[in-house]
């Protein structure tokens, strides 16, 4: 019966990790102990993994007590010598409690990689770096790094890179600067 059951149990943790749904991993209960209410409050905690559970930031969420993905940055602090999953994390996301209450949270691990309810994006190749928050937008070149290469706010080009220089807009007046080399040149 003891085996039978251990071996269902076996199965069903290997079905549900095929199946793609969130693995929950650690369960965290905030308390409030200040007789206060708690809004949007930031909350830091560190989390130790076991060896080959993790082996990216990128695969863990944090659900809250429904169920649903909360907004949370989650960086690598260390990670398993012999198998480089992930050893250690700290989490930061902000949380609301009633005065004396507390909240329960899970961290999730799941085969598709985490979305950002911010809309922001990132992507990198060999060449650059593109972030883009929605309506500001710029890149990042890696091979001759110059600050910000390009920006556009709005859909409208700020800024961009030249051999020479640097070329700038502005946004409300009709005024850009280009500076190539040496020589400034205003235009209004």
């Amino acid at each position: 019966m003891v085996k039978d059951l251990l071996l269902f149990s076996t199965l069903l943790l290997v079905a549900l990790s095929a199946s793609g749904r969130p693995q929950p991993l650690v369960e965290l209960t905030i308390k409030e102990r200040g007789s206060v209410d708690r809004e949007s409050e930031p909350v830091t905690s560190g989390i130790p993994l076991p060896p080959g559970r993790v082996e990216n930031v990128d695969h863990l969420n944090l659900l809250d007590h429904e169920g649903n993905p909360l907004e949370v940055d989650i960086q690598a602090v260390n990670r398993w010598w012999k198998s480089d999953s992930l050893k250690w994390i700290h989490l930061t996301f902000q949380a609301s409690l009633p005065a004396s209450g507390e909240q329960k949270f899970t961290l999730v691990k799941q085969n598709a990689r985490r979305a950002s309810k911010t809309g922001l994006q990132v992507d990198e190749n060999n060449e650059q770096i593109d972030v883009d928050t929605g309506s500001l937008r710029f890149s990042i070149r890696k091979r001759g790094f110059n600050g910000i290469a390009e920006a556009w706010l709005e859909g409208k080009q700020l800024l961009r890179s030249h051999e020479g220089g640097l070329v700038m807009g502005c946004l409300r007046s009709r005024c850009e600067v280009e500076r190539c080399g040496n020589d400034a040149h205003h235009k209004s």
